[in-house]
């Protein structure tokens, strides 16, 4: 395994939470395809793959699983021939340890299966600050790879021994609360890996490692941090790039001074006839590559398609790894939403989500939060999810403009041609159906689920079960009222127009909600577009809760969420607040627009859930209150936010 970091990147990314690694230097020497006849690939030694193990992720390095976790049966493998050398240098500069016990190659890009495992089980992160040793590493590799075959292991050829089957089902026992669920899986997995390879490079190697090591004593700061660590090298129609989500120390350094340098160089062989090779005589190169042509001399040296170790199990174990490791962010998105005509006549916004969600099989059981970020603020915007004919599998978002100043929004949009816009952000939230590397982007553990409201004196109140594990008071929590649906069709493609018999943006009501942390409940509230308040009980037992908050305890992530002071004043009739604690912490969600930004409004000892209004974010940095009743905001509040 090879680790590179490009040092003009790293003085820029100092500044930033992330540390981006990147190539220095990887020259090709030779690349050419060899002719040389090869002997029955039916002499290659086979019996190496019972030794096969799968590899697992540590803090700084890919290495192999002490134990094994599969078995493959040797007698359904086919080699397919292929004779490829290539030869390539490449330098590493690093400040870290980079140790991999199986010292091959890996062929494969695992930037999105590193994300999945970072946001599944998590990486650990601390801050310290201490006197240590520091070691400044470069290294040098000059590698020779001689490909003579490639092994593709099919499905029915594979299956997960006794051993790891055993321990998964002991780690996933429905008495274990969720949390010790995943402590549970992540001690399986540090014991038999992460993941495995369906396909094996077969042949042999020549690996020249020289390393160079200076050592310095020093007083720092440091701080771990998430990095993109690229592995490998480049290997035949594929790019041998992959990101690592790691813990690699930033330091801030004060009288640094070097104390020790060493050189060290090894070289390793891998496959052929090991006993002819000599470094210190290049003749023996040839030889040792025409020992090659004798398949038994092959090995093991590189692998691509990689799947979780998971996967291997029966499908009622995989629900159930699943359901432990929790929901997950599955998409998240940011579209416009536009109203025309005149603002008192504004129709709802519909953010139809059914071309985002084909691939979300389980989409009636998953939570969708949205928020808005409006270009003035007076302008107040409010939301909820609804669905199309009333199928859950027809998810919409419901967004309406509720609060105005008539005079400057006339003239806005007699500037803009009559029409008004502002940027609608949405995520779904829900537990995985599978382990699709690609399906997850976001490496943060959430809690989350539908909750009915119980009625009481005209008011829908919805008490979160099972949050003990949750701190209510620093994590992002995030609430949205829907109204409920009432038949389920799983569809194959979108239903004609003509079919739809209720459209959502025939709505005349406004919903909403908002959270309470002290009593770990969620108001749900109604109003016409005349602000009075709705008492229709038809329309209150539709209002459900969808809710989801940040798990801080197993989330890789533990930045850009959270909750923040908000002090507010009145202007106009909006509230305007900002953030009196951190004041970088609105103006990093609000200065990048590329990504979802949501928000959520919470009170404490509010009795009788007496506010009822909307929270949206300012392009200006500013978070905007507009309210329905008559219930003034304190001077300050706080609200949970989330950037992804």
């Amino acid at each position: 395994m090879i680790i590179r970091k490009k040092l003009n990147r790293f003085t820029d990314a100092v500044d930033n939470d992330n540390i981006v690694l990147d190539t220095v230097h990887n020259r090709k020497l030779d690349d050419k395809i060899k002719n040389n006849s090869i002997e029955s690939n039916q002499d290659f030694n086979l019996n190496q793959l019972k030794e096969e193990k799968g590899f697992k992720l540590n803090e700084n390095s890919i290495e192999s699983a002490n134990n094994q976790a599969f078995e493959i049966d040797i007698s359904k493998t086919k080699l397919v021939q292929s004779t490829i050398a290539r030869t390539y240098y490449s330098k590493c500069e690093l400040s870290c340890d980079v140790s991999c016990k199986r010292s091959l190659i890996l062929e494969t890009s695992i930037e999105a299966a590193l994300d999945w495992f970072s946001a599944s089980l998590g990486l650990s992160r601390k801050t310290s600050k201490q006197k240590h040793e520091y070691y400044m590493q470069s290294t040098e590799h000059l590698h020779n790879v001689y490909i003579r075959a490639e092994l593709t292991i099919q499905n029915s050829c594979i299956s997960p021994n006794e051993s790891y089957v055993r321990d998964i089902e002991n780690a996933v026992k429905d008495t274990y609360t969720t949390n010790d669920k995943i402590q549970n899986l992540r001690q399986v997995s540090e014991k038999y890996g992460h993941f495995y390879a369906h396909s094996l490079f077969i042949g042999g190697a020549i690996i020249k490692d020289i390393e160079h090591t200076e050592s310095l004593s020093e007083n720092s700061t440091s701080k771990s941090t998430r990095a993109q660590v690229d592995i490998g090298p480049n290997l035949p129609n594929n790019t041998l790039r992959a990101r690592v989500d790691v813990d690699i120390t930033r330091e801030n350094v004060n009288n640094m001074k070097f104390s020790n340098s060493n050189k060290e160089q090894n070289v390793r062989t891998i496959g052929g006839d090991e006993l002819s090779y000599d470094d210190q005589d290049p003749s023996t190169l040839k030889p040792w590559i025409e020992s090659l042509r004798k398949p038994i001399t092959w090995k093991i040296i590189g692998y691509k398609k990689i799947y979780p170790l998971f996967e291997l199990l029966d499908e009622e174990l995989q629900k159930k790894v699943l359901k432990a490791l929790g929901p997950r962010i599955l998409k998240s998105g940011i579209e416009v939403a536009r109203f025309n005509g005149d603002p008192g006549e504004f129709k709802p916004h519909i953010c139809n989500l059914t071309s985002q969600i084909y691939e979300i099989k389980n989409i009636d059981q998953c939570q969708i939060f949205a928020s808005i970020v409006s270009k003035e603020e007076d302008n107040v915007f409010s939301l909820h999810v609804d669905f199309e004919d009333r199928n859950p599998m027809l998810p919409v978002i419901v967004v309406h403009h509720i609060q105005w100043n008539d005079s400057r929004i006339k003239k806005f949009l007699k500037k803009i041609k009559n029409y008004y816009e502002a940027k609608l952000c949405w995520i779904i939230v829900g537990v995985p159906t599978s382990f699709d590397f690609e399906q997850i982007h976001h490496p943060l553990t959430l809690a989350s689920g539908t909750y009915s409201a119980s009625e009481s004196e005209n008011l829908c109140i919805v008490e979160i079960p099972n949050c003990e594990s949750l701190n209510f008071n620093q994590t992002c929590v995030l609430c949205t009222c829907k109204l409920e649906a009432t038949k389920t069709i799983q569809l194959t493609q979108p239903p004609p127009v003509q079919q739809i018999k209720y459209n959502p943006q025939d709505s005349k009501i406004v919903v909403g909600t908002h959270f309470t942390p002290c009593n770990k409940s969620a108001c749900l509230f109604a109003y016409n577009f005349e602000k009075n308040f709705v008492y229709d009980e038809t329309i209150l037992q539709k209002m459900s809760l969808f809710f989801c908050a940040v798990d801080g305890k197993n989330s890789s992530q533990m930045h850009n969420y959270g909750q923040m002071c908000v002090e507010w004043h009145k202007s106009g009739n909006v509230y305007c607040g900002k953030n009196t604690e951190d004041k970088k912490t609105l103006s990093m969600l609000t200065d990048s627009l590329e990504r979802p930004i949501l928000v959520n409004q919470l009170f404490d000892n509010c009795s009788n859930c007496q506010h009822h209004g909307f929270i949206n974010i300012n392009n200006s940095g500013k978070i905007i209150y507009g309210q329905l009743n008559k219930k003034q905001l304190k001077i300050a509040n706080r609200i949970a936010f989330l950037s992804v």
